[in-house]
């Protein structure tokens, strides 16, 4: 359920009602968060997104999800409030754990992967294992460990130091293999030719 879709007061009351947990200390047998807030708080009145929206904005640089979470006062389970700000193209995750606002235009970070291959679009299909590790690990808390296990294994390959799509690669190879095989054919039909222009000249063509 998408409590963000609802209108107010029943949108805070079903976000206090998911988080509710049973008590037997209480006389109605639970503990509801955030009970004791009137409906009318501005802290309860904004949806989950909006307050996180609002407290980038304020400070102004990236936030983990943990940081993002205390800023905002709870109210949210951390998954709930990653998968929503997924879904809002004003937020853009800016590292391995962290969000941003869009509007700042940092890099997004979508995986290791994908990462890689966008360097290698840059740099027209190859790049240097070490200048791939360079910006990467500069721009993201990325270990070196393992993007270096990323580019060493499919779709990635690397060979003397360089980093190429496995597929570039292996196209490359079949296209060198049938260029040697037509090289052998043609020989050997060109020595063929030869010894029959030999067995010819010699009076052995009977």
């Amino acid at each position: 359920m998408d409590s963000d879709r609802l209108e107010e007061p029943f949108r805070s009351l079903a976000e206090r009602l998911l988080f509710a947990t049973a008590c037997a200390s209480d006389a109605s047998g639970w503990v509801i968060p955030g009970a004791g807030l009137p409906s009318s708080s501005p802290a309860r009145a904004l949806p989950s997104k909006e307050r996180a929206f609002q407290a980038l904005e304020k400070v102004g640089h990236p936030l983990s999800s943990g940081r993002l979470l205390d800023e905002i006062g709870g109210g949210v389970g951390i998954v709930s409030l990653k998968s929503q700000l997924s879904a809002d193209n004003r937020f853009v995750r800016s590292d391995v754990d962290a969000w941003a606002l869009s509007d700042w235009g940092m890099r997004p970070y979508t995986s290791i992967k994908a990462l890689v291959s966008e360097e290698l679009d840059k740099a027209g299909g190859e790049l240097a294992a070490s200048r791939i590790v360079e910006v990467l690990t500069t721009e993201f808390s990325i270990k070196e460990g393992t993007l270096r296990q990323t580019i060493a294994v499919a779709p990635f390959t690397s060979r003397g130091g360089v980093v190429r799509r496995r597929a570039d690669v292996d196209e490359e190879d079949l296209a060198g293999r049938h260029a040697a095989s037509m090289g052998r054919e043609a020989s050997r039909e060109h020595g063929d030719s030869h010894a029959v222009e030999l067995t010819r000249e010699l009076g052995l063509d009977w």
